[in-house]
């Protein structure tokens, strides 16, 4: 049986809410730099986020982090530390 985290408290929602309004701010910033390769990457990481973190159960801290650390491969925002901040590691089951 696959276990799962407990959902995002309320703060944390903020904060990903926050999180997720900044990644739209650099899409739109990158736009205007004609580089649609990071605009796809950050796109790719974020948009199961506003979906995920309000299901009553199958949050997975781990699933979503994993987003974040193939972003952080290859952007020039480290959007990984900030989802750290928010779920700070060994605060989550390792494995999704």
């Amino acid at each position: 049986m696959l276990e799962f985290d407990p959902p995002p408290s309320d703060a944390q929602r903020v904060a990903l809410g926050e999180l997720i309004a900044e990644g739209f701010c650099r899409i739109r910033a990158l736009a205007g730099e004609g580089v649609p390769e990071e605009i796809a990457q950050i796109a790719d990481a974020f948009h199961n986020l506003p979906i995920a973190m309000f299901r009553p159960e199958g949050w997975s801290v781990a699933w979503a982090r994993s987003s974040f650390v193939q972003l952080a491969q290859r952007s020039r925002h480290d959007y990984l530390a900030e989802f750290d901040r928010i779920f700070p590691p060994g605060s989550y089951l390792e494995e999704f």
